[in-house]
């Protein structure tokens, strides 16, 4: 995925986002890695914190919707 997600829509940023899963032995590992590049005149400091929040919450939505369902 690319672009400016969560907290950076609306600002002249670029993003990927990458997924990796690794088959563990009780189930599965999944990583996320967002890296932005660009200019803030702030720089990046309080962003880096929200949207690491923004993304902690939906792997914590995506990690309790898995425990619910088996595949």
């Amino acid at each position: 995925m690319t672009g400016g997600l969560g907290p950076l829509q609306g600002l002249g940023l670029n993003g990927a986002l990458e997924w990796q899963i690794d088959e563990v032995e009780k189930g599965s590992r999944l990583t996320l890695t967002y890296r932005v590049h660009g200019f803030h005149p702030e720089g990046f400091a309080r962003l880096a914190s929200a949207v690491d929040k923004v993304q902690a919450d939906q792997l914590a939505r995506l990690a309790d919707f898995a425990s619910q369902h088996e595949y």
